[in-house]
């Protein structure tokens, strides 16, 4: 026995609605939410320069020994930017306030890399007084979020 059914047409697409176009996003802001984004590849990135300057000490292409630059730069660039990237992320979450701005994030990220151009610079003194005002400023922006 054979059945005959009547199945409708379908027309393609099959979804009636109108698609909607996507929101173009604007990309400071969206970047400032989540400030791991940015804060862990600039951390990435002082960590290998902070591991290139050994290879570049024993070509001779340093007029220093890096010991000290790459001292400060894994520590305050590299893990300095994980916790500013990790905190900028969490802090304003767990404190239920708003998130970093597109301001407060430039500021963070321009004093991070300056500092971290500083110990590149064997300038130990600029880059510890510029990762001193690093976290300085972030406390200060998680302290006006608590209060």
């Amino acid at each position: 026995m054979q059945q005959n059914f009547n199945l409708p047409e379908i027309k393609f697409p099959a979804c009636k609605h109108r698609r909607k176009k996507p929101k173009p996003v604007a990309f400071l802001p969206w970047l400032a939410t989540d400030p791991y984004r940015i804060f862990f590849l600039t951390g990435l990135i002082f960590a290998i320069l902070g591991v290139a300057l050994w290879p570049a000490s024993y070509l001779g292409q340093l007029s220093f020994y890096p010991a000290t630059a790459h001292a400060h730069l894994m520590i305050q660039c590299f893990g300095g930017g994980f916790i500013l990237g990790f905190l900028g992320t969490a802090g304003p979450r767990m404190l239920g306030a708003p998130k970093l701005s597109p301001a407060e994030l430039l500021t963070l990220l321009a004093l991070h890399v300056s500092g971290g151009i500083a110990h590149l610079l064997n300038a130990p003194l600029a880059g510890d007084t510029l990762f001193t005002l690093t976290f300085i400023t972030f406390l200060s922006s998680l302290a006006v979020r608590f209060a």
